[in-house]
């Protein structure tokens, strides 16, 4: 939308944010329909969490670059990195070890702009997915120690 009418292609953007945009675990992502619907998954969505979509996530990284929503581009783009478990050598880059060819073509496609994300500073929306994740770590070990203890 944005070559075509690039202020009526801002609104849509707006709107999306507004119905799209969800968190999940502190992890900012991007659900496969409306804040206002349910919906399952078919056979282009890729993985649906919590209703979060793992491909609509990573090319909505693209369209938020596009309307200059560097802050959102980075955050998402720092989310699906984390759950991708990224591994690098010394000539690339892979995602899920490589596991999904197209998934690495499509970080590298999104990557190819995160350029513009430099000198971005993220307000640090990081804290609630790392406190999240301590204290559902906390829990488990509890939990196993007392399976233990009991056993």
């Amino acid at each position: 939308m944005w070559e075509i009418d690039a202020e009526f292609g801002a609104s849509q953007y707006r709107q999306f944010r507004d119905q799209f945009l969800g968190y999940r675990l502190g992890l900012p992502g991007i659900r496969e329909y409306p804040s206002t619907s349910l919906g399952l998954g078919d056979v282009d969505s890729g993985p649906i969490v919590i209703g979060i979509g793992g491909a609509a996530s990573i090319t909505s990284i693209k369209t938020a670059l596009r309307y200059q929503d560097y802050e959102l581009a980075l955050a998402l783009y720092q989310g699906v990195s984390a759950c991708l478990f990224p591994s690098t050598d010394a000539n690339d880059k892979r995602y899920l070890l490589g596991k999904l060819p197209i998934l690495d073509a499509f970080m590298g496609w999104v990557s190819a702009d995160m350029c513009h994300t430099q000198g971005v500073n993220l307000p640090n929306w990081r804290w609630k997915c790392q406190l999240i994740s301590g204290l559902t770590g906390l829990l488990w070990i509890i939990f196993l120690y007392w399976q233990r203890k009991n056993n």
